[in-house]
């Protein structure tokens, strides 16, 4: 008699997003940042119909931002035909996946998480900087992953890092790149 497959032994994956959003203030972050990616989320399916991260809740309200479930009509604020992503696909384990999972509860069931957007606007002169229970969409990243267990191989604060240096760090190879 065949046995059926164990899902929870199945391989995990998380997915890494990178992308170049059409929105002035995406376009303002690459500009100052001379980045090629001005913004990563993170998702748990291949699909991508959930995509976690920092960021502003409604493109015009730049105050009014962080943690959000974003989707991919999102990053191209239904205007733009072309979103340029790269996609990365990290294998997990199941207890790395439970445990990804489990933070973004957390962090959905407590309002004080923000958007460090000073950070983010001040990044030119300070590089960045902490600011107690908020990220920017890289700091988020990171912090997710180390959650998570995966190593990452930093050797500056979260905070200090823009979406391509993250990129440029990761050791597992593209899975996608191009229009979203």
């Amino acid at each position: 008699m065949p046995r059926k497959k164990d899902k929870s032994a199945e391989q995990k994956y998380i997915y890494l997003v990178f992308s170049s959003t059409p929105s002035r203030f995406g376009r303002m972050i690459r500009f100052a940042s001379g980045a090629r990616f001005n913004h990563v989320s993170l998702a748990f399916d291949e699909s991508l119909r959930k995509l976690y991260s920092f960021g502003r809740r409604k493109n015009n309200i730049p105050i009014n931002a962080g943690l959000v479930q974003e989707y991919p009509e999102r990053f191209s604020l239904r205007k733009v035909d072309y979103v340029g992503v790269k996609i990365y696909r990290i294998p997990v384990t199941p207890e790395q996946y439970r445990l990804g999972k489990l933070r973004i509860r957390q962090i959905l069931n407590d309002e004080k998480y923000l958007y460090n957007l000073y950070s983010v606007l001040f990044y030119p002169i300070f590089k960045g900087f902490y600011t107690y229970k908020a990220y920017t969409c890289v700091e988020f990243v990171i912090h997710m992953m180390r959650f998570m267990k995966i190593y990452v191989p930093t050797v500056k604060p979260s905070y200090k890092y823009l979406p391509d240096e993250l990129e440029s760090i990761l050791e597992s190879p593209g899975y996608f790149e191009g229009n979203l």
